[in-house]
């Protein structure tokens, strides 16, 4: 998702201050390592990584 502070606010109605806060939230989430995500989305127990 490539998505700006200025698109994330029209689109679903919030404040600019929040729609930065949203946006930079992606941000650090994108850097995450994959074992991470997979880990927090709870798709496969750890015991099988």
């Amino acid at each position: 998702m490539t998505l700006t502070p200025e698109q994330i606010g029209p689109a679903s109605g919030i404040s600019p201050t929040r729609a930065r806060q949203i946006w930079h939230q992606f941000n650090l989430t994108r850097q995450q390592p994959l074992r991470r995500w997979i880990s927090a989305l709870n798709a496969l127990p750890d015991t099988l990584w």
